[in-house]
């Protein structure tokens, strides 16, 4: 998505990691007429949420190009809200496991708190463990002799 007007909604969205290969940061971009969005001006401006290694971060959307991966049905953005005012008050640490941006933009939009790029690093892991022991252990019979 460019820096461009979108449909008023929620998203769930990505963008590849600075300086990192392979790697996506998410957040979720509030846009519209939500009251996380009033500035002081009195007009709506686009707002990112996000977990970093500093913590939560609440700004004004600055643009550049993120992909959408869910739009949260409209009977749903309130909950949505709650959600991240609710995140926002704990203020969790960043912990690239068990807090990371994913699952905290996944937990936002959804309430489901999960990584599909952790997920998926696990069945490569699992994989790799599998193979290991099984060209560690000799498994040919052996003649007396």
């Amino acid at each position: 998505m460019p820096n461009a007007e979108f449909p008023h909604g929620i998203y769930l969205v990505s963008r590849p990691m600075e300086g990192k290969t392979g790697g996506l940061h998410f957040a979720v971009i509030f846009y519209g007429q939500l009251p996380l969005n009033l500035h002081e001006d009195g007009n709506c401006y686009p707002v990112v949420a996000e977990l970093s290694p500093p913590g939560i971060s609440v700004k004004y959307f600055e643009g550049g190009w993120w992909t959408i991966h869910h739009q949260v049905a409209e009977v749903d953005e309130a909950a949505a809200v709650a959600r991240l005012d609710q995140a926002c008050s704990s203020n969790p640490d960043y912990a690239l496991l068990m807090r990371n941006c994913e699952q905290f933009a996944r937990w936002v939009t959804t309430g489901v708190w999960e990584s599909k790029q952790l997920q998926t690093v696990g069945v490569i892991a699992a994989a790799a463990t599998i193979c290991f022991m099984a060209a560690s252990s000799d498994t040919r019979t052996r003649r007396a002799g």
